[in-house]
């Protein structure tokens, strides 16, 4: 497979990577080992220009924002689309947990909406929702490390049929260090490597690279607000 076509796969898949990814940071956004709770997130992915052997920020391509309580749980997320459009995900809660989301288009209308289940107080299950039929779209599955992160998210059918996996690293600090997918076949379609450029106090990070086989693909900058 050529470079153009390997970078047209990820364009169109890292939209799922991004917002799936990322829902799951709000996780660890006050982790007990961490001395800031963060009040608001905001992430913006540029694509990567070769100049001359060197690789140079491009535009802009995706951008989405998080806002979290005191205890760190998600109120809000907007996510600016490549056309610059702006969807909305907002969060339900019931006895201090997320039992429902929904999801907005730019014009405010209801999408789809999420509901959530659990075992042992960890997410165990996301099942997704057209907003007017109420027809079950999808199935996320997750698996968790020893320290509480998510491992694995597997995407299924509505039959249940698994579509796509989803493999996370984590370094020390509990910062993304890889993302693996891998087809219904278990074919690998895209595996980003992460490079972490600037941190916060915590070691949160601020600014990352991505790479595939060793090939720069985007450049991600991070701006978080502290309570």
């Amino acid at each position: 497979m050529d470079g153009i076509k390997i970078s047209g796969i990820y364009k169109q898949l890292y939209i799922v990577i991004c917002i799936i990814a990322l829902l799951s940071l709000g996780i660890y956004a006050c982790s007990s080992d961490q001395q800031k709770v963060v009040k608001t997130e905001q992430i913006e992915m540029y694509d990567l220009k070769e100049i001359n052997g060197e690789y140079e920020q491009g535009a802009m391509s995706f951008a989405e924002s998080f806002v979290y309580d005191e205890d760190g749980k998600k109120l809000d997320h907007r996510i600016r689309q490549p056309d610059n459009t702006l969807h909305r995900e907002k969060y339900v809660y019931k006895d201090e947990q997320l039992i429902k989301s929904n999801y907005y288009s730019a014009d405010s209308s209801l999408l789809s909406f999420y509901t959530y289940e659990y075992e042992n107080a960890k997410l165990k299950k996301r099942l997704a929702y057209e907003a007017g039929s109420q027809e079950l779209l999808r199935i996320d599955e997750y698996e968790y490390d020893a320290d509480g992160r998510v491992t694995k998210q597997t995407i299924k059918t509505e039959t249940g049929q698994v579509s796509r996996t989803m493999a996370f690293s984590y370094d020390q600090y509990g910062n993304e260090t890889q993302v693996t997918i891998r087809n219904d076949s278990g074919t690998i379609i895209v595996n980003e490597e992460f490079k972490i450029t600037e941190y916060d106090v915590d070691k949160r990070w601020l600014e990352r690279w991505s790479f595939n086989n060793d090939k720069p693909l985007t450049k991600r900058k991070r701006l978080l607000e502290y309570y």
